[in-house]
């Protein structure tokens, strides 16, 4: 297994590895996004995503389904910048674990994404930390939304780590890599 490892990151390193660089996302001083360049791709993503936790039931508000498309979208974008990224996301994994870079780990950014939306005041969201494979060596941890009153197996999952930094989504139960159990219920 370690073997395996080792010539997984080797080809990442010498065949793979890229950088990710988003320079349209900061933030301000208050902790906000700010968005320098709209791309169409990015805008037709966050809506998608909105309408898709929107759908997830009628007491969904649009405005809660619009705000946190937006941000975890833009926000995962940001961490990308701050982790100084490496794709594809297991070299990023090798150089963490190797000491080469700080973070950017799945956990990382779960628990980056969920800091910057601890003020985020969602009424009609259910906000879930969820996780597959639990101690183990392929652990991976990820978001699920829901509406406000259902279970996280309910929910939209969100991310951030598979696609280095964008976002992905997808109806928890559709997705066909990770069987995923609950973690913590954030909100």
């Amino acid at each position: 297994m370690r073997y395996s490892i080792f010539l997984l990151a080797f080809i990442g390193l010498t065949f793979l590895g890229c950088s990710v660089k988003y320079e349209h996302i900061n933030l301000n001083s208050k902790n906000e996004l700010i968005v320098t360049k709209q791309d169409i791709q990015i805008q037709k993503r966050i809506e998608e995503l909105s309408l898709n936790i929107q759908h997830l039931s009628k007491s969904v508000s649009p405005k809660d389904a619009n705000d946190i498309a937006y941000k975890t979208t833009y926000y995962a974008m940001h961490l990308a910048n701050d982790y100084a990224l490496v794709a594809p996301a297991l070299f990023q994994n090798y150089l963490v674990n190797q000491k080469k870079k700080e973070r950017g780990l799945c956990y990382h950014w779960v628990t980056d994404i969920l800091k910057y939306l601890e003020n985020s005041d969602y009424k009609t969201l259910g906000i879930y930390k969820v996780v597959a494979n639990k101690g183990e060596y392929n652990e991976h941890n990820a978001i699920s939304i829901t509406a406000f009153y259902e279970t996280f197996d309910k929910g939209i999952l969100l991310d951030a780590w598979r696609d280095s930094g964008k976002l992905f989504f997808i109806p928890i139960q559709e997705d066909s890599i990770y069987d995923w159990k609950l973690r913590k219920k954030i909100q």
